[in-house]
Order: structure tokens, then C-alpha cells, then sequence
């Protein structure tokens, strides 16, 4: 039995595609905002009270483990207390 490309497939795929270049687009402008934020905010230490950290560990928990070239998001540098 041979699959064949429905017009909906096609619709489909454009509609995903599109999708997940507006996702794109909006991660490399959040990253870039980090990055200038953080360019603005020097050396200096960001300090989190208890309820920001839970939940920037919430939404972390949700992506999983980092990869290991990933560098841009928060927590890149080594946490000290």
C-alpha cells in the first residue's frame, strides 16, 4: 500500500513550518534581549529570591538537562551563595 501526499499533508507542513519559524524567531529575539540585559548588567550577580528560583526550576525541569553548548540562557554562570 502506497502513501500518498494529501493536499491537507501539504497544508500541514506549511502550517508546522510556519509555526515553528515564529517560535524560531521569537527564542533568537529572547536571547539576544538576555544577552543585551546582561551586557547592560556587567559583573554584577543577579540575585533571585526563593520564588523567582522555583520557578525558573520549573520551566527548566520541563526542557530537561542542557546541553552542553548551550550557553545562553540563565544560569550560565556558576551559581555562588
Amino acid at each position: 500500500m502506497k502513501s500518498q501526499l494529501q493536499p491537507w499533508h501539504l497544508l500541514l507542513l506549511i502550517l508546522a513550518g510556519w509555526i515553528n519559524r515564529r517560535q524560531q524567531d521569537a527564542l533568537e529575539y529572547l536571547i539576544t534581549e538576555n544577552q543585551i540585559l546582561r551586557e547592560k548588567l556587567g559583573k554584577k550577580q543577579i540575585l533571585l529570591n526563593d520564588c523567582q528560583r522555583r520557578r525558573l526550576a520549573i520551566k527548566g525541569k520541563i526542557l530537561g538537562p542542557r546541553q552542553p553548548t548551550d550557553r545562553s540562557g540563565p544560569g550560565s554562570r556558576p551559581h555562588r551563595r
